[in-house]
């Protein structure tokens, strides 16, 4: 009695253990060979990423310089009508620019952009990189939607 006893105690215990050590097993190196531009683009490690919040009540961009000195604008609207997503869209540019061009699959434009902010980001120098991670990786409720509640 008192094996078996041990035996599903040690399974208990793995069973706990080994989800937090991969939870916390580095990640491999970000490959965006295989990705839409302009992240094919990009010459990694970047020189810099910094996130950019913008005073619409929401919107959120990244700026990153990679190692070629090439600046690139990751710009991701807020949609003030979108419950589930308020970031269904992602933009190649600045928010303002006219030559905005729209990407494909936003879901891996917002992974791609959590990853450098998180890795490469200055978390001791730049606020807005908190807030752009924390937008981009919460569900978040509209601020239209919002103001009913408040």
């Amino acid at each position: 009695m008192k094996r078996r006893h041990s035996i599903l105690l040690t399974i208990v215990a793995l069973l706990l253990v080994v989800p937090l050590i991969l939870m916390m097993w580095p990640q491999g190196p970000l490959d965006l060979s295989k990705d839409e531009e302009p992240f094919k683009s990009m010459v990694l490690p970047p020189k810099s990423v910094s996130g950019i919040t913008y005073m619409d009540h929401g919107s959120a961009a990244m700026h990153l310089i990679d190692k070629s000195g090439i600046e690139y604008h990751i710009t991701f609207p807020i949609d003030y009508d979108g419950i589930l997503d308020s970031y269904p869209k992602a933009y190649y540019g600045e928010i303002n620019d006219p030559k905005m061009a729209l990407l494909k699959d936003p879901a891996r434009a917002k992974a791609i952009v959590v990853r450098l902010l998180r890795d490469h980001g200055n978390e001791d120098q730049d606020n807005s990189r908190d807030r752009v991670l924390r937008a981009l990786t919460h569900r978040t409720i509209p601020f239209r939607v919002r103001r009913i509640f408040d």
